[in-house]
């Protein structure tokens, strides 16, 4: 820390990445502004954040909450609650990577901090950090931000239950498989950490899983087909675009031949002749 506070380091190639160039002027501006107030690991508690933000860049109220809902919809942003996360904000810092252990070690600390929501657990698997809240599953795909207020203008609430439902990935006995499906698409797709196409994110493999969930197809029989998996390195898109539903068909088949037969209980009538045939003798 210097004499004048706190600071923070930004690689001047964001200027000409295409997905930044993609962004509205005032989005562009807000992208800056998150990334000096949320800090090296680029997640942080705001309370009141639209009223912050809107301060600090000089956006009015509506200016505000419109420039965050369009950089959660472009994947620039997650939230849940009063947490704030510019979803590359740690990945893209040149002072700080968690390869270090230190700096490894100073991150997750900061995430123990925080209140323990599904979100964290988002930021911790993206990066490859331990989990810290347990038990409250994963949230990947935050609701815009103006669909989240409750009550008043700056009241958030997204609750652990809503992540863990029918529409978000759970499979039909209620159990949340969406981090498991996280682990399959990096081990069986990806075959890395990493997406193969830089344009690509594990936000939007949640999203093609949540459509086909919508769509009436089972969260578990979803993670088998990916688990099944066998190829050059691919993402949903390979089950999802128009020219690969077939694809998905197949997959999905070959899936289902997979699975060990059900067994059928066997008839009663054979017993209750067994019974007889022993009261007659």
């Amino acid at each position: 820390m210097s004499g004048r506070g706190e600071y923070t380091a930004i690689h001047t190639a964001i200027l000409d990445a295409p997905d930044f160039q993609e962004l509205t002027a005032h989005e562009r501006l807000m992208v800056f502004t998150l990334k000096l107030t949320l800090g090296p690991s680029g997640i942080a508690l705001m309370r009141f954040a639209a009223l912050q933000l809107g301060q600090l860049s000089g956006l009015d109220r509506e200016e505000t909450e419109g420039v965050l809902d369009g950089l959660t919809t472009s994947g620039w942003l997650h939230h849940q609650g009063d947490v704030l996360w510019l979803t590359n904000g740690l990945r893209h810092n040149p002072n700080m990577t968690m390869k270090n252990d230190k700096h490894k070690t100073s991150v997750t600390r900061h995430l123990d901090g925080l209140p323990q929501t599904a979100i964290i657990n988002a930021y911790a698997e993206y990066y490859d950090l331990p989990t810290p809240a347990e038990g409250m599953g994963i949230e990947w795909v935050s609701i815009p931000y103006t669909k989240q207020v409750v009550g008043t203008r700056y009241t958030e609430e997204v609750t652990v239950k809503d992540s863990v439902s029918k529409e978000t990935g759970a499979s039909s006995d209620g159990k949340d498989t969406e981090g498991e499906f996280c682990a399959l698409v990096r081990k069986y797709l990806w075959q890395s950490k990493t997406p193969p196409s830089k344009k690509w994110s594990m936000k939007n493999e949640i999203s093609i899983r949540r459509a086909l969930v919508k769509q009436g197809e089972d969260p578990e029989v979803i993670n088998g087909v990916v688990a099944q998996y066998q190829g050059d390195p691919a993402t949903m898109r390979l089950y999802w675009a128009k020219e690969a539903r077939q694809q998905w068909s197949v997959g999905k088949g070959r899936y289902l031949q997979s699975l060990p037969p059900v067994k059928t209980p066997k008839s009663s009538t054979s017993k209750v002749g067994d019974v007889l045939r022993e009261i007659q003798t």
